[in-house]
């Protein structure tokens, strides 16, 4: 047990040095790194193709697994607690909650950057978490929908 602890110290020693290493270094290893990617880009990308068939059925897996957590994460940043909820009804059901543009024009916002779903989660936390955003479940989403389009009738109706 000893002589675990002796390599133990001593691959922590070689970590550190080669993190010190690093950080003196880091932009030189950068355009290393940059260089080496460029000179080998076929390759990588026939790998990481390949690896991706082989193993389809685990990085499906992978991909569910991450893109439940980033939109857990999203929501519960904009609802009023964690886990998430909807902050009209109290909903906890992650299937039907979603991301509300609280000044409505969220369709044509997600057409503009060109992301839906996933994509518009992490774009959100890419963006710092604007503010603009809430945690709806769809039933109250839609009902926000459909009062607005009420109250733009009203007014229609009453400006005639």
């Amino acid at each position: 047990m000893g002589q675990n602890m002796g390599e133990e110290k001593i691959m922590l020693t070689v970590k550190e040095k080669n993190h010190q290493y690093y950080l003196k270094h880091c932009e030189q290893e950068r355009v290393k790194a940059r260089r080496y990617y460029w000179e080998h880009r076929e390759q990588k990308l026939a790998y990481a193709k390949n690896h991706t068939q082989e193993h389809k059925a685990k990085v499906q897996v992978i991909r569910r697994l991450s893109d439940k957590k980033m939109k857990q994460e999203v929501l519960a940043h904009y609802s009023i607690s964690n886990p998430p909820v909807c902050i009209h009804c109290g909903m906890t059901d992650m299937d039907v909650l979603t991301i509300d543009h609280t000044n409505g024009g969220g369709s044509k916002h997600r057409r503009e950057i060109g992301k839906g779903g996933v994509s518009f989660h992490r774009w959100l936390k890419m963006q710092g978490y604007p503010k603009g955003y809430q945690t709806l479940c769809a039933n109250c989403n839609l009902k926000k929908l459909v009062v607005k389009r009420e109250r733009m009738r009203e007014v229609f109706v009453e400006g005639n």
